[in-house]
């Protein structure tokens, strides 16, 4: 009895530990096309589920599908950010996609197995089942499923590191130090560096001109910065001439729109006042004996008096900016200064002419 009793111990404890042996593996949901009904996708899907779970230490479905919402994750996503997140979310070495598709009476399984190791998918197998029912899909998995299944056997493989890009920093004119990520380099511009992929800054500073900053990014090829032209502090000071400000064409636009409907209302007022009365029948008769007379006065000075105002209203637009641009464009005034000593007078003068 003891015997059987250690013996069903031993088989437990070697059946423990061949699960807990098992790869570790995210088998998301089957994707399945339009053409496959959704009563069989349903029944595949745990048909597919159970022969994962043979060769692999997968967590549940509702697990993976509430991983896949806190992470925003599509539910047709593929691609390695994808997996990348789920096997981290999850803490699992491998992800494995599945898709069912059917076509022209073609069932067509495809997996793609993802290793976080090496950040890569490492194995993939499509395999088509023509003209088969429902059920006989399922050896169709077991077939793909025998190609991918020993890449989980394989030891984990560590991605290289990235090797640092060279970075090519020019300024005109060349001599000026440089300040990267806030250390100062010994050699001046132009100079080369080597920088590992992320965000850096540079400053880069030289006597008589005044100081630029940069920030960059760099990836995994080589940069060239664009080159930093420094500018003269001396030009800077110099440039006290105030700045006149370009006018954009919407005034001169709304100035010319108001001159021309003015002149149009006002001639057509005048028109209008001297035609008063005058407007007749059509049929020859003349003013006294046509019943209707059309007396136009006084619309024609109302229209008359309107084109007038947008008319004035157009010259005090364009007088006022005519006006703004020689005060802007004015000299600074002038100032005498005088000075008295034992032997001379002297007397300054001090502006801008």
């Amino acid at each position: 009895m003891r015997l059987r009793f250690l013996a069903v111990i031993a088989l437990c404890l070697s059946s423990a530990a061949s699960v807990h042996a098992k790869p570790k593996l995210v088998d998301t949901p089957l994707k399945s096309s339009s053409n496959v009904p959704s009563v069989v996708a349903d029944s595949l899907a745990k048909k597919f589920e159970k022969i994962v779970n043979s060769s692999a230490n997968t967590p549940k479905s509702s697990a993976v599908s509430k991983a896949m919402k806190s992470l925003k994750l599509p539910a047709a996503c593929e691609t390695l950010a994808c997996a990348r997140k789920l096997a981290e979310k999850l803490k699992r070495r491998f992800v494995l996609f599945k898709s069912l598709n059917n076509e022209d009476d073609t069932y067509a399984v495809v997996l793609k197995l993802y290793d976080n190791s090496s950040n890569g998918f490492v194995a993939e197998s499509k395999k088509n089942c023509e003209f088969c029912a429902a059920k006989e899909v399922e050896g169709t998995f077991k077939t793909a499923w025998a190609v991918v299944s020993p890449f989980l056997t394989k030891a984990a493989t560590k991605p290289k590191p990235a090797e640092p890009s060279k970075v090519s920093i020019l300024t005109i004119p060349p001599g000026a130090s440089i300040v990267l990520d806030g250390k100062a380099l010994k050699t001046p511009t132009p100079h080369d560096v080597k920088l590992t992929a992320g965000a850096h800054s540079v400053e880069v500073s030289l006597d008589g001109y005044v100081s630029a900053k940069r920030k960059f990014t760099v990836k995994d090829t080589p940069i060239e910065l664009p080159i930093i032209e420094l500018i003269k502090t001396s030009a800077l000071a110099a440039d006290a001439q105030p700045v006149i400000p370009n006018k954009t064409s919407s005034i001169y636009g709304l100035s010319l729109g108001m001159l021309i409907s003015g002149a149009i209302l006002t001639g057509t007022g005048a028109w209008l006042t001297v035609k008063d009365g005058s407007l007749t029948c059509r049929d020859g008769r003349d003013r006294r004996t046509c019943p209707e007379v059309y007396n136009t006065k006084y619309i024609g000075l109302a229209a008359g008096g309107i084109g007038g105002m947008l008319m004035g209203a157009s010259a005090a637009l364009l007088i006022k900016d005519y006006l703004d641009t020689q005060k802007a464009s004015k000299p600074a005034p002038v100032s005498v200064q005088t000075g008295v000593s034992q032997d001379a007078v002297n007397i300054g003068v001090m502006g801008r002419f």
